[in-house]
């Protein structure tokens, strides 16, 4: 088997594929965290909103 073979037949990949992957790697976990935080953002203001409304809907009893 030629290097290439070998390489490719491993599952192995260059550098630069592994930097590739580490990269994408880091950008999706960094994605996930800020959908989380946009997430918990929008249910705290849906909260807020929503009791602002049920407290609007009892005052002048």
């Amino acid at each position: 088997m030629t290097q290439p073979e070998r390489i490719q037949a491993k599952g192995t990949s260059t550098y630069s594929q592994e930097a590739i992957k580490e990269n994408l790697k880091s950008r999706k976990v960094e994605r996930h965290i800020q959908a989380k935080l946009q997430r918990e953002e929008l249910a705290t203001k849906k909260r807020k909103i929503a009791t602002l409304k049920a407290k609007a809907k009892h005052r002048g009893k």
